[in-house]
């Protein structure tokens, strides 16, 4: 049932030309709950005609409610979220708004779909990231409303969409007020590779462009495959007499303050250890990572997992500077893998490359390549990384070089 936001813009009919008078508000008011959005914006816009909309909303009138139905050159959409919901679309939306926690990732995964990205209306400000990234792809964004923090159910109802796009675990609180409103809602995890893949068919479904998600979808399996050959060439190795046993890795947030470091490792099922393992390295971690979140863990620690490599993260600043000045600390030099030159920064541009975000497949690749460098000599991850731009987001070499190339951050090229 639509909303009272929903049924017009403020003083829709009333500036429309006055058209209540004649009955024309109350009968485009009557239809509002059986018209499709477009359908109703455009009877609202063109009010003043009076005699037109009235005799168009006759003739619909004739059929009933009951069959009331869209043109048949738009396609009703079905399908079910992440959530396992069952979402009904009258047709591919024309008004998007992607809000709550993790938008960044939603935007992100959005703007891969040429058609869907012209239709934001309206996003969570989110994470940093988005403003600086998405105006590259699409330079409508910056007509793009804002959201105050993850948006808020009544300003997301106030910018009237047909489509609200949701991370799942947004579900419990924003989303059931978003519902309570009766907006159409559409939630998505984008948090490993399986679901990813998964979600970009949902996307592609609700967008009405399934071949641009078969497309991805094909270029992400794709690229696994090259990974999980890679894991396999070091599994092999690792069985042959006298073998070195299979590289332990570890992948670490690290944020200095005041000369001290706090170092913080990733959940088992996140997908930053999902990386590691999918290109054949032990996550060291494992045991003592927290299923709700990072778990913070000393250098001696650290020191007592004696990892052959280790990657660090960094939201905050470029990771590769990161690293760098902790590798002159007494302490941090004491590490095996420092010592031999096996301590990263992970790599990055607007957003690190680890994170479930679309460029994660790019974050796989770069530590693929860290453990196995022989099975990828021929891999370059700049170029790669021009190829992603240029295929996921339709960036030329140029627009790269320009907007991409100057952000790149970590230890890419190593």
């Amino acid at each position: 049932m639509r909303t009272k936001s929903m049924e017009h813009p403020a003083g829709g009919c009333q500036a429309a030309g006055g058209c209540q008078a004649a009955g024309g508000c109350l009968v485009i008011k009557w239809f509002s709950k059986y018209l499709p959005t477009q359908l109703l914006d455009y009877l609202i816009t063109h009010a003043a005609a009076g005699p037109i909309v009235l005799l168009l909303l006759v003739l619909l009138s004739s059929c009933g409610p009951s069959t009331l139905t869209v043109p048949s050159s738009v396609a009703a959409i079905s399908l079910t979220d992440a959530l396992g919901r069952q979402v009904e679309l009258p047709a591919p939306p024309q008004r998007l708004v992607a809000a709550g926690k993790g938008v960044t990732m939603l935007l992100d995964a959005i703007f891969l779909f040429p058609q869907a990205r012209q239709h934001l209306v309206a996003a969570g400000s989110g994470q940093a990231g988005s403003e600086g990234f998405l105006p590259l792809v699409e330079p409508s964004f910056s007509n793009v409303t804002v959201l105050a923090g993850d948006g808020g159910a009544e300003p997301i109802a106030a910018a009237r969409p047909d489509l609200v796009l949701l991370k799942s675990y947004s579900a419990p609180k924003l989303g059931q007020s978003v519902e309570t409103l009766g907006l159409k809602t559409l939630y998505l995890d984008l948090e490993t590779p399986e679901t990813f893949l998964r979600d970009l068919a949902i996307l592609g479904q609700a967008f009405g462009e399934t071949a641009r998600a078969d497309e991805l979808v094909k270029y992400y399996q794709a690229s696994m495959e090259r990974v999980a050959h890679g894991a396999t060439t070091l599994s092999v190795q690792d069985t042959l007499p006298g073998a070195v046993k299979l590289p332990r890795v570890l992948l670490a947030q690290v944020t200095v303050k005041g000369g001290s470091a706090a170092i913080l490792v990733p959940p088992a099922g996140w997908i930053q250890t999902m990386m590691v393992e999918r290109a054949g390295g032990l996550a060291v971690w494992k045991e003592a990572s927290d299923k709700g979140g990072y778990a913070v863990v000393n250098l001696e620690q650290v020191a007592a997992w004696d990892p052959d490599f280790i990657f660090l993260i960094d939201y905050t600043g470029d990771a590769a500077k990161t690293r760098a000045d902790l590798a002159q600390s007494v302490q941090w030099k004491e590490l095996r893998a420092v010592r031999e030159n096996h301590f990263l920064g992970f790599p990055g541009d607007f957003v690190s490359w680890d994170q479930a975000d679309p460029r994660w497949i790019l974050g796989q690749l770069w530590v693929a390549k860290q453990l196995a460098p022989e099975h990828y000599a021929t891999l370059d991850l700049q170029e790669e990384a021009a190829r992603f731009f240029q295929f996921a987001y339709g960036l030329s070499l140029e627009k790269y070089r320009q907007g991409i190339t100057p952000q790149l951050q970590g230890d890419l090229q190593r």
